[in-house]
């Protein structure tokens, strides 16, 4: 125990509070209550590249004319707030294998071994930043670990209930009690699966984050901007046509029934992505 340290679980801030241009302290939900909390030197903002942003601008500060929409007032006009997002771009090859196969001991995602590779387009324009793309095959269909949550949130929709509310709590609890469920009912499928999935790893593609409204609870607008530039696109598809090889080559070729998606009968550089 720290005496000078308190630590809030399931608390919602609501915006950063600002006497002129300086952070004094931020508003806060949990426990019922809205809650002001000061601070005597700084606030620190650290909830993420998506969270962050919005809880900045949910502030005032941020891209004036963007503010303005929602009549926010604006604190600091400042347009990098919310932009420049990059994110990894990705793609996933599942193929169907002829008999059962593991990779590691299959807990988790089943992931036992990763490439790191220079792309083409990498040793033409960007020769000294080493491996820019990366090849991941794991047992079963991407990161089985990441189903349950998937599950949970088609069953409560695209808008799943906020951690600090009563069912936000239990939306959580299900999470975790379907996890194991889930993985022990499917497994002998994945074990029929092989998944490669293809990850650029210097993306250059840019996107941004902005807010739906003056409200902390709605989601911000996020635009990925993923396989907006050029040269993603091109990486991602030698990436997929690096796996088709990889998969196409003895002896793992004599192991593998087809490819599942796209299909091996998608050859265009179009199809493909």
């Amino acid at each position: 125990m720290r005496s000078n340290l308190t630590v809030v679980s399931e608390a919602m801030v609501h915006n950063i509070i600002f006497d002129g241009n300086k952070a004094i302290g931020v508003k806060a939900y949990f426990n019922d209550k809205l809650h002001t909390l000061r601070c005597n030197k700084e606030v620190i903002v650290c909830a993420g590249a998506i969270q962050s942003p919005q809880l900045l601008m949910l502030s005032g500060v941020g891209p004036a004319d963007h503010l303005k929409e929602f009549n926010i007032p604006v604190v600091h006009d400042n347009p990098n707030v919310g932009a420049h997002l990059i994110d990894h771009c990705a793609a996933a090859i599942p193929v169907i294998l002829k008999t059962e196969a593991r990779i590691g001991d299959y807990k988790g995602s089943g992931l036992a071994v990763t490439s790191f590779y220079q792309s083409e387009w990498a040793k033409k324009n960007t020769p000294k930043a080493g491996a820019d793309m990366q090849i991941v095959p794991s047992a079963g269909p991407v990161f089985v670990g990441w189903g349950p949550s998937a599950l949970m949130i088609q069953i409560f929709g695209d808008n799943p209930p906020h951690l600090h509310t009563t069912k936000g709590r239990i939306f959580r609890n299900l999470i975790y009690l379907f996890r194991g469920w889930i993985r022990t009912l499917l497994k002998s499928a994945f074990l029929s699966v092989m998944n490669f999935g293809i990850v650029c790893n210097q993306p250059q593609s840019v996107g941004s984050v902005r807010l739906k409204s003056s409200n902390p609870y709605d989601h911000p607008l996020i635009d990925p901007g993923l396989l907006s530039n050029d040269a993603d696109r091109a990486r991602l598809l030698e990436g997929i046509k690096k796996v088709r090889q990889i998969y196409s080559s003895a002896p793992l070729a004599e192991r593998i029934e087809k490819e599942d998606k796209p299909g091996s009968n998608v050859v265009t550089d179009q199809g493909l992505l």
